[in-house]
């Protein structure tokens, strides 16, 4: 389980040694008092990735941690995105798999047609 100052320390390391200037914003979750993860935002230009620590009780990714691509820092649900699916990574590699995310794209909204 990675908490909120943990993960932030890892994603600066990553970013500084590919030259990037993120932004970071991460809360603790907490249930009953006790930590679970941590959930927040990671922003680098127009490009911003959506991550959670909070394990899953699902057995192939109980011991995983889940990113995926954000329209911005209020976009939860990713829901209208192309390339928004729930990506699952081990908490060691959940900073490299986000600057990786940051340095290779955005979001990709769905075209809105109109229905005639």
């Amino acid at each position: 389980m990675l908490l909120s100052s943990n993960l932030r320390k890892r994603l600066s390391v990553q970013a500084k040694r590919h030259g990037m200037e993120i932004s970071v914003k991460l809360k603790d979750i907490s249930v009953n008092g006790q930590k679970r993860g941590c959930s927040g935002f990671v922003t680098c230009g127009e490009s911003c990735v959506y991550v959670s620590t909070e394990h899953s009780c699902l057995g192939p990714i109980s011991d995983k941690s889940m990113c995926r691509y954000a329209n911005n820092t209020k976009d939860f649900s990713s829901n209208r995105l192309k390339n928004g699916s729930n990506q699952f990574v081990s908490d060691d590699t959940l900073a490299v798999k986000v600057i990786s995310m940051l340095k290779s794209g955005k979001a990709i909204p769905y075209s809105r047609t109109l229905a005639q």
